[in-house]
């Protein structure tokens, strides 16, 4: 199969210049050829680009598919895990898998869930037998006890304890581990300058992941807990916001990964969140404007920063992660520098940029087709025409394409094997 786009846009997602009147050839599931001139070969499927622009599958590295719930609806976010639960989680993921998928995002990170059905999602996803982004997932994150936001994560306390839990998760299917390094101000009770996880505990499950070729991500708020995760040398720092010079620095030599989630603490500052306590959304109002300081400074000390937005549907919805690009480049990132953040930047942290994350030849087809040019204005980006996941389109028009292999059987007409004839009743 033979797909080709001519006379499109081209952004490749590293950052340079776009490409006018380009030509793209997808063979099957891969980029085959860019050009500059028309094909002359034979095409299955030949689409007029004019007036559209062509980029890599926009990817979301902070994550929560498999939420039971809205934890702020009732006050409650100590969900206890049931069988319940857990199946009505996964459900929610599914959907929000396409809530994803039709935005542009073909590619997420999922740091944090409610039991292990986010790996029972992911592969029905990866069968083809429900649509939704490329998913990398840690299950349940670790956290200590009374730690940060344990409906979606698991208590261990002490390097022995975390080491058993990260081979707990690893062995459900975990691709990456977060480790919860503080507090933060989306619960009642709880501090951003709260310390949680130690650097010797953090760094137990480092080693395991390290071990198996996974990656890492730390929840870190306040300065201290960021030191410490990276000292523990986890691959990327989630939130933030507090962070310091000091702390910067040390990041930028350990060469750790920044995921910022710039747009959930703005919405906190302007909404809050039922059960937060006063003083901690007076703090929160006050932090927002740091928060953005300090993305500002991670960009001009050149710390890879990549986009996550927190989205756990219904909290805030699978679109923010336009929202969160808007604010990256409030902070002095170029349309172009804020789309390598949502694309290139991410594949790198996952380290599967050799497969993803921009338009390269040998590359997965992880392509988006959008009205209008987004190097110019970014508000492009929304205006979703196609998107394609390994070469086979899976939206349309901001619409979900269901999948066409589903197994359907027709009880009058069975397939062969030991199908019992309905027709003879037993």
């Amino acid at each position: 199969m033979i797909t080709v786009f001519r006379d499109i846009n081209l952004i490749d997602g590293t950052g340079e210049v776009a490409r006018p009147n380009s030509t793209v050839i997808v063979e099957n599931d891969k980029i085959r050829e860019i050009a500059s001139s028309p094909w002359r070969g034979p095409a299955d499927i030949d689409i007029d680009g004019r007036g559209k622009s062509l980029l890599p599958g926009l990817m979301d590295m902070h994550v929560h598919l498999n939420i039971p719930m809205n934890p702020y609806e009732t006050g409650k976010t100590d969900c206890e895990r049931d069988e319940r639960s857990i199946a009505r989680s996964a459900l929610h993921a599914l959907d929000n898998s396409r809530d994803f998928i039709a935005h542009g995002v073909t590619t997420v990170r999922d740091v944090g869930s409610h039991g292990h059905g986010i790996f029972a999602v992911k592969h029905l996803i990866e069968a083809g037998r429900a649509v939704g982004p490329r998913i990398y997932a840690c299950g349940n994150a670790i956290a200590m006890t009374g730690g940060h936001c344990l409906f979606l994560g698991i208590a261990a306390d002490g390097p022995d304890e975390v080491r058993k839990q990260a081979r707990i998760e690893m062995r459900a299917g975990a691709e990456i581990l977060k480790f919860m390094a503080s507090g933060a101000a989306a619960e009642a009770g709880e501090s951003p300058y709260d310390i949680q996880l130690t650097e010797e505990e953090m760094r137990a499950g480092v080693i395991e992941a390290k071990g198996r070729k996974k990656t890492t991500a730390a929840h870190a708020v306040n300065p201290e807990s960021i030191i410490n995760a990276v000292r523990a040398g986890v691959d990327s720092i989630e939130h933030g916001v507090l962070v310091n010079e000091e702390a910067l620095q040390l990041m930028l030599k350990h060469k750790t990964h920044l995921v910022p989630t710039i747009w959930v603490f703005q919405m906190l500052a302007a909404h809050g969140a039922h059960g937060t306590e006063q003083w901690v959304m007076d703090e929160t109002k006050k932090r927002v404007r740091t928060h953005l300081e300090m993305v500002s400074r991670a960009r001009e000390l050149g710390i890879q920063v990549a986009v996550g937005t927190d989205s756990a549907l219904p909290v805030n919805q699978a679109e923010s992660v336009f929202w969160e690009i808007e604010w990256l480049m409030h902070c002095g990132y170029s349309n172009l520098e804020a789309i390598k953040a949502a694309t290139l930047n991410c594949a790198e942290l996952l380290e599967i940029d050799d497969r993803v994350g921009s338009i390269e030849v040998g590359k997965s087809a992880d392509i988006l087709i959008v009205d209008g040019d987004p190097s110019r204005s970014i508000r492009d980006l929304k205006k979703t025409v196609l998107v394609l996941r390994n070469g086979v389109v899976v939206a349309k028009d901001g619409r979900v394409v269901d999948p066409g292999n589903r197994l359907i059987v027709d009880p009058y007409n069975p397939p062969s094997g030991p199908v019992p004839d309905l027709r003879r009743g037993v």
